[in-house]
């Protein structure tokens, strides 16, 4: 049963010396100090952090950047057709791509 517990679930396990465990404060706090200092759980807030920022970034550049995309080369297929009031212009379709640039350019000299 246990190997199957294995295979299902990561066990986390705190590390085997911890600083800090005065005895005055409750069990509970002490063991989720431990488990916050282990590796596994770094490791997987880390991968949280990353997934969070991925769906952040679909949905604030991408997502608009794909909308105005397939808008525009719609709209330039049918150029006599006079139901095609919004015609953007390529630079305006760009603009989320050239802020999610600037934003990524950003990060990375403030991360240097």
């Amino acid at each position: 049963k246990k190997r199957i517990w294995k295979r299902k679930y990561i066990i986390v396990h705190a590390p085997p010396t911890h600083v800090g465990d005065d005895g005055e404060r409750p069990a509970q706090e002490v063991e989720d100090e431990k488990i916050e200092a282990s590796v596994e759980y770094q490791s997987a807030m880390e991968k949280y952090s990353q997934a969070v920022s991925n769906v952040g970034t679909t949905i604030i550049f991408w997502i608009p950047f794909l909308v105005l995309l397939v808008r525009q080369l719609d709209s330039k297929d049918n150029e006599d057709d006079e139901d095609d009031y919004y015609v953007f212009s390529w630079w305006l379709v760009f603009v989320p791509l050239w802020c999610w640039l600037g934003f990524r350019g950003c990060l990375n000299v403030y991360t240097l």
